[in-house]
C-alpha cells in the first residue's frame, strides 16, 4: 500500500506519506566491558533499508558543542537490506573511564528516526584498573580520590600496590571534624571511615615515588552528585574522572561555605586558596569549610566543558578580592614564606557587613599536615585561629593579634610580605609591633620584611598588627616605641651623688640583659640587672649599696652594661658622702 502511495504521488503529485519509521533500544544493561561494546537496535517497519545515518558519540562529562564529538557515518551497508535488527560496535579507542554519550540518527526506506529522541543516551564501562597520574613524590604529602563506583572499597584493597600496610613505608590520614584532628589508618580498623568513596579525599604519604592506582570499578553514573557537608572543614573530592569547575558547584547555603583549598606541592608548598582555583581535579582532594551549624549539601554536576590540570589562575589575587570583597573599607593580605613553603592570602579588612565576632567574612585557619609554615589571627577571647578575619568598618583604628609559626626543616628565614589590596584611608598607618623582641615596624610604605625564627616544636613568633591614626597606633603599641631605639647607656644623674643615682639606657628590642657596679679593682660590687629586658628606653636606681645591702664607701666606681653578648657599655660614677 506505502508503494503504490508513493507511486501515485510520484504521478500525480499528492502530498507525501508521514514517516512511520521507529526504533527501539535492546540493551538489556547500559554497563559495558572492554571486550563488549555492540548496541543493539530494532527498526520498525522490517525488513528495511537505512539509506543514511550518523552515530554520534563524546565522552562523559563533555558537551557534545565542545568539538569533541566523534561522528560515525560508516556503520551502515548501503542497498542492504536488514531484517530486523541493527547491531552497532562501538570503536575500542572512544570509551574509557568517562564512559561515552551517544546518539543515532537513521533515515530508513520508511522515514527518519533518532534514538533518543532528544538529547543523548550515556554508557558506562567496567574498569580493571586505573591509573591517576598523580605524582606521590617520596615523603610529601597529597591528598587522594578515587572518581568512579570501585567494586571493593576497602583501602587496602585498593592501595595493594604500596604492599601492606607499613607506617615506615606508607601513611593514610582523614580528618575527624567531630574531634577536631587528623586520625590516622590501621589495617585492623573495621571503621566504615576507611573506604574510598566517591567526593571523599584522603591524605596519602610515601617513602619513595610511587604510582597511585585503583582496582576494578564502574564508569560512574552521568548524574549530578551530592557531597553532604559536615560543620566545620571537609575533605572533599571530585566525584567523577575529568575536572570540574568550581563555579559550577551549588551548595545549600552558599553564603556558609568557603573553599576549596587545595594542597600545591610542586615547585613551591602550601595552599591555594579559592582565588588561585578553576577546576577541581579528579583524583586528589581539597578542603572546603561549612560555617554552618547543619549539614550542607554540594551538588557537583557532571560537567567538564575544559580542564586546567590544577595550575594557579591567571587571574591576580588583587582583582578576585577587589570582585569578591567590594564592599570593603580596605583590605589587606598578609602573606609568609620559608624556602619553598608559603601560606599566603590571608586577608585582613574592615566592611560594613562584618561584625567584631566570628562571621561569614571569617575563615578558619586550615588543618597542617606537613611540615609547614604558616601565619594566622588570634581571637585571643576564644583562642580561635583565622587565616581571614575582618571587622566592622567606621573606627578610629583596628587591632589583629597575628601569630607567626615555621615547621619547615633547616630553614630559620621566614618573610613576611603585607600587601594593600584596597588602600587604607590616608590618615592611617600600619604597624606591625613584635610582642617577642619589642621592636614597631611601620609598614604603611614598607612591603616585605624577614624574621629570623627557628623550627622546633615551639617556633612561634608573635605580632601585634594595628591600623589606625597615629594616637590609636600609640595608645595600642604594648608601649614600644614606634621609632626604633638605639642601644645606649646613658652617664648616671646626678653625678657626683649622695646616696642615690638614676641610671637611664635604652635597647632596640627585647634583650637579656646585664647590669652592674664595679670598684675600682674590678670587683663587682651590685648586680643591678641580669634578666630579659623588653625594648625602648629605661631607667634603674641603685641606692650606693652592695650585694648585701650595706652602703659603700665614697670612691669611684663603675657601670656596666652588656645586652645579648652583642652590644656593651661602661660609665664612671662618682659617690660622696
Amino acid at each position: 500500500a506505502i508503494d503504490e502511495m508513493k507511486i501515485k504521488y510520484t504521478v500525480t503529485g499528492i502530498a507525501p506519506v508521514a514517516d512511520i519509521a521507529q526504533i527501539e533500544y535492546l540493551n538489556a544493561s547500559d554497563i559495558f566491558s572492554a571486550k563488549d561494546s555492540l548496541l543493539n537496535f530494532q527498526i520498525f517497519p522490517a525488513p528495511f533499508r537505512i539509506l543514511s545515518g550518523k552515530l554520534y558519540l563524546f565522552k562523559g562529562g563533555e558537551l557534545p558543542s565542545s568539538g569533541n564529538v566523534y561522528i560515525d557515518s560508516t556503520f551502515w551497508l548501503p542497498d542492504s537490506n536488514y531484517q530486523d535488527y541493527l547491531t552497532i560496535n562501538i570503536p575500542r579507542n572512544i570509551f574509557d573511564v568517562q564512559g561515552v554519550n551517544f546518539a543515532l540518527e537513521l533515515t530508513t526506506n520508511y522515514g527518519k528516526v533518532r534514538y533518543p529522541s532528544a538529547g543523548y543516551h550515556f554508557l558506562r564501562y567496567e574498569i580493571e584498573r586505573a591509573a591517576s597520574n598523580l605524582a606521590l613524590p617520596p615523603r610529601e604529602y597529597r591528598m587522594v580520590s578515587v572518581p568512579y563506583d570501585l567494586q571493593n572499597k576497602n583501602i587496602s584493597q585498593v592501595l595493594e600496590n604500596m604492599g601492606a600496610y607499613n607506617p615506615y613505608r606508607w601513611r593514610f590520614f582523614d580528618w575527624d571534624g567531630d574531634s577536631i584532628r587528623y586520625v590516622e589508618y590501621n589495617d585492623t580498623s573495621k571503621a566504615a571511615r576507611w573506604q574510598f568513596k566517591r567526593g571523599k579525599a584522603f591524605w596519602l604519604v610515601t617513602d619513595g615515588t610511587k604510582e597511585f592506582t585503583a582496582q576494578q570499578g564502574v564508569t560512574p553514573e552521568n548524574e549530578d552528585f551530592r557531597i553532604v557537608l559536615d560543620p566545620g572543614w571537609n575533605m572533599i573530592a571530585n566525584p567523577f574522572p575529568y575536572a570540574i569547575p568550581f563555579d559550577m558547584m551549588t551548595a545549600t547555603d552558599e553564603d556558609k561555605i568557603q573553599g576549596p583549598f587545595y594542597y600545591y606541592a610542586r615547585d613551591s608548598v602550601g595552599w591555594l586558596t579559592p582565588e588561585n582555583i578553576t577546576f577541581c581535579e579528579p583524583w586528589e582532594g581539597y578542603f572546603v569549610w561549612n560555617g554552618d551549624s547543619v549539614e550542607q549539601i554540594l551538588i557537583v554536576p557532571p560537567i567538564s566543558p575544559n580542564s586546567s590540570n590544577q595550575l594557579p589562575k591567571q587571574e591576580s589575587s588583587e582583582q578576585y578580592f577587589a570582585q569578591k570583597y567590594d564592599d570593603v573599607e580596605f583590605l589587606i593580605s598578609v602573606d609568609a614564606r620559608c624556602g619553598k613553603y608559603f601560606d599566603k592570602s590571608n586577608l585582613i579588612g574592615a566592611a560594613q557587613k562584618a561584625s567584631d565576632g566570628f562571621d561569614n567574612f571569617d575563615s578558619p585557619e586550615l588543618p597542617e599536615i606537613n611540615k609547614h609554615v604558616s601565619l594566622w589571627f588570634e581571637d585571643v577571647k576564644t583562642g580561635g585561629a583565622y587565616r581571614s578575619d575582618f571587622q566592622k568598618a567606621d573606627k578610629q583604628g583596628y587591632v589583629w593579634n597575628m601569630v607567626l609559626e615555621n615547621h619547615v626543616e633547616n630553614e630559620q628565614v621566614v618573610s613576611l610580605r603585607i600587601r594593600q589590596i584596597k588602600s587604607i584611608p590616608p590618615q592611617y598607618l600600619i604597624y606591625l609591633f613584635d610582642l617577642d623582641e619589642d621592636i614597631a615596624y611601620d609598614f604603611t610604605q614598607m612591603a616585605q620584611r624577614q624574621f629570623e625564627l627557628s623550627n622546633n616544636d615551639n617556633s612561634s613568633k608573635r605580632f601585634k598588627l594595628v591600623i589606625g591614626d597615629k594616637q590609636f597606633v600609640e595608645n595600642n603599641s604594648e608601649e614600644i616605641p614606634l621609632l626604633p631605639e638605639e642601644f645606649s647607656l646613658k652617664q648616671n644623674y646626678p653625678n657626683p651623688f649622695n646616696n642615690r643615682t638614676a641610671i637611664d639606657f635604652s635597647l632596640p628590642k627585647r634583650m637579656h640583659v646585664t647590669l652592674k657596679i664595679y670598684n675600682i679593682l674590678g670587683q663587682t660590687v651590685k648586680t643591678l640587672i641580669d634578666d630579659e629586658v623588653r625594648g625602648g628606653k629605661h631607667k634603674i636606681i641603685w641606692d650606693g649599696d652592695n650585694e648585701n645591702g650595706q652602703l659603700v664607701p665614697s670612691g669611684m666606681y663603675f657601670v656596666e652594661i652588656k645586652a645579648d653578648r652583642q652590644f656593651g657599655s661602661v660609665k664612671k660614677l662618682l659617690l660622696l658622702k
